[in-house]
């Protein structure tokens, strides 16, 4: 697990997301996800600067180039059991969040992106 980084991100955030978690839990992952896909693309932006980052569209094409270069091995598994429950969230009509608790969701998808929005070479 990484350590948390919900202190350090900024409360409205943090409170946006958990009290959209109390309406809407797939809602609440959506959005945590999307953070998560915009620091991405920043990310390979800076890894890969030869690269027109708008032309890279594939979510698993973009995770296995930051995990070559800003991913760690744990970092890139989290990944993508994030990615895979934003796929059950935005495509199953009957989603629940099993095995993992939505702030730790959400947890987990800020600390990534804080993590990818902080990449240096």
């Amino acid at each position: 697990m990484l350590d948390c980084v919900l202190p350090i991100l900024p409360d409205p955030l943090i409170n946006f997301l958990m009290k959209l978690s109390e309406i809407s839990p797939r809602s609440a992952v959506l959005e945590a996800y999307r953070f998560l896909e915009t620091a991405s693309a920043k990310a390979i932006a800076k890894a890969y600067p030869e690269l027109d980052a708008r032309k890279i569209l594939n979510p698993m094409q973009i995770q296995r180039m930051l995990k070559d270069r800003a991913l760690s091995k744990n970092q890139y598994h989290q990944f993508n059991k994030l990615r895979q429950l934003r796929n059950q969230a935005a495509h199953m009509e009957d989603f629940e969040l099993k095995n993992m608790y939505i702030g730790e969701y959400i947890d987990i998808s800020l600390t990534l992106a804080n993590n990818l929005e902080n990449y240096q070479l």
